[in-house]
């Protein structure tokens, strides 16, 4: 009789355990299932690493000036970024009161911060910022956006489903395993086909030719170093062959050395570092259409990938400037030999009509035609230098009193790749960049100028 009661007891409190911890995570039925990519954010540790920030920025940067307490969030509970599958960016967040979500917005209406909420199918709505929807249930804040006016009606029903859980199961996904099993206070699985255009391609290096951008899963732990994001990330696949082809690309490269991070200057748009054996490397360059696009105009006089195939170290590809009509690539490598110098008569002869190659130095030389300028040569002790002109080519192996900052440069060299962006060059000192920072800002404390993406 002891031993029946006492299972039941056990049963009951196994029951109710699991009750809770279920009930705990329910606000995440919100999110879509097929989101392409989801942040986690423990604000409580992200909130202790800005530097004595005392409010969520976040929260800050969409409500304004509302106390913690006020908000009616449970900021115990981890805050989730999304991107649906329409491509809108969603935050979800666990509701401690829907009263005092509610006050909030009468008060935030009261300014004309945003609209009254009002109650539809027992949640309520509201509009913030003309453009952000605020959808609450008894359990779950869920924010959308940016949406205009005109198309609020449709994302509001959108909404409706997602706020009663229609569209759950996001827990169950690979894509939110993977987030889970990163140990980092601000952690981020996507779809590589997700992320902007411009970092795209990047991220795809070590990925066979021909492989779609929404096969391949960056898993990344993000932090702050100064005025740097940083990002450590790995790029796996769900598909297990593609999943191997991807582990066996990557094992060619070896750690950065930073041979050359001294010598990219402080305002260029992006860099990519590697180190590897050149036959090695041309192969994952060949696979790369984002830096295959980059070397084109110049493969056409030079057989770069003669010169690829010598190098055995460290490589740097900078882009000073970033525009259709303004491009100026910087490459620099450590060779294992300059025998492709063996070569040049033959470029000369060869060179594609309106275009020439002239001597500029010793092992120094200069292709020219109407629209392109490029400079190369090797050094005396083995290195490639290159660049749109004798200076920004002989500057690619020099150190400069005006490169990237310290903090991005031992970022850099913490993986076999290293990316850095400068987003004022990148995104052009347009109100883009601004607004990219006013996302950044409030989870990182202060304006971020650099992001590194380091890969393993």
């Amino acid at each position: 009789m002891v031993s029946l009661v006492a299972t039941g007891a056990i049963c009951i409190i196994v029951a109710v355990t699991c009750f809770l911890a279920c009930s705990s995570d329910e606000y995440l039925d919100v999110i879509p299932k097929e989101s392409s990519a989801i942040v986690s954010l423990d604000i409580a540790k992200t909130m202790k690493g800005n530097s004595g920030t005392t409010e969520p920025g976040i929260i800050k940067a969409l409500f304004g000036d509302i106390k913690v307490e006020q908000c009616g969030i449970d900021f115990s509970k981890k805050l989730y970024l999304f991107a649906s599958p329409d491509g809108s960016l969603g935050i979800a967040g666990k509701v401690d009161s829907k009263q005092r979500v509610k006050d909030m917005l009468e008060e935030l209406a009261s300014t004309g911060k945003a609209s009254k909420p009002k109650t539809h199918r027992k949640m309520l709505f509201s509009v913030i910022k003309q453009s952000w929807i605020v959808g609450v249930s008894d359990n779950s804040c869920l924010i959308m956006g940016p949406t205009l006016p005109s198309s609020q009606p449709d994302m509001m029903r959108k909404m409706v489903k997602y706020l009663n859980g229609q569209n759950k199961g996001i827990r169950d996904s690979r894509l939110f395993a993977k987030l889970d099993s990163i140990d980092s206070p601000i952690a981020m699985a996507a779809r590589v086909s997700a992320l902007p255009d411009k970092i795209m391609p990047l991220l795809m290096i070590g990925t066979p030719k021909g492989t779609e951008p929404s096969d391949v899963i960056l898993a990344a732990g993000l932090k702050r170093a100064g005025d740097c994001l940083v990002i450590d990330a790995t790029t796996s696949s769900f598909l297990n062959d593609l999943n191997k082809k991807i582990e066996t690309s990557k094992s060619v490269l070896r750690k950065i050395e930073g041979k050359y991070t001294a010598s990219v200057p402080s305002t260029a748009a992006f860099c990519v570092q590697m180190n590897a054996e050149g036959k090695a490397l041309l192969s994952l360059l060949k696979d790369n259409k984002a830096l295959q696009a980059v070397l084109a105009g110049i493969n056409t006089a030079i057989d770069m990938d003669n010169i690829i195939r010598s190098i055995d170290g460290d490589v740097c590809l900078t882009l000073l400037n970033y525009g259709e009509r303004n491009k100026e690539l910087q490459m620099s490598a450590k060779l294992a030999n300059s025998d492709f110098l063996k070569d040049i008569d033959y470029w000369k002869k060869s060179c594609p009509q309106g275009g020439s190659i002239t001597d500029i130095g010793i092992n120094t030389y200069c292709y020219k035609d109407a629209s392109l300028t490029y400079c190369f040569g090797v050094s005396n002790d083995l290195q490639f230098f290159s660049g749109s002109s004798l200076d920004n080519a002989k500057a690619s192996v020099t150190n400069t009193q005006d490169a990237i900052p310290s903090n991005v440069r031992d970022c850099i060299v913490k993986g076999k790749i290293g990316i850095s962006m400068y987003l004022p060059a990148l995104l052009g000192n347009t109100g883009i960049s601004q607004t990219v920072n006013s996302i950044l800002s409030p989870l990182f404390g202060e304006e971020i100028k650099y992001i590194v993406i380091s890969m393993e």
